[in-house]
């Protein structure tokens, strides 16, 4: 099987502990999370749509995925396949 690494780049989403006035949560809602670059092994799981990646793929027959990072596809913005290795 051939799997592809990609560069991703992605939406963060945002979260915060405490409390803040109505007006102040509203504000802080609807300001953007900063964009990611994420590079990595493209495995094909996880729901349509959505990009999983893998830093490392051990090089044995069913062999283990390191590092997990799920993506979902509404926080994706663009992906750029770099190239693909056998595995």
């Amino acid at each position: 099987m051939r799997i592809p690494y990609c560069l991703v780049k992605w939406k963060d989403t945002q979260a915060g502990p405490g409390w803040r006035r109505r007006d102040d949560a509203e504000k802080w809602a609807d300001s953007p999370g900063p964009d990611h670059l994420s590079l990595g092994f493209r495995l094909p799981i996880g729901p349509p749509g959505d990009i999983v990646l893998a830093q490392s793929i051990q090089s044995a027959p069913n062999g283990a995925v390191g590092e997990l990072l799920h993506i979902p596809k509404s926080a994706v913005r663009s992906v750029k396949t770099l190239g693909k290795v056998d595995h």
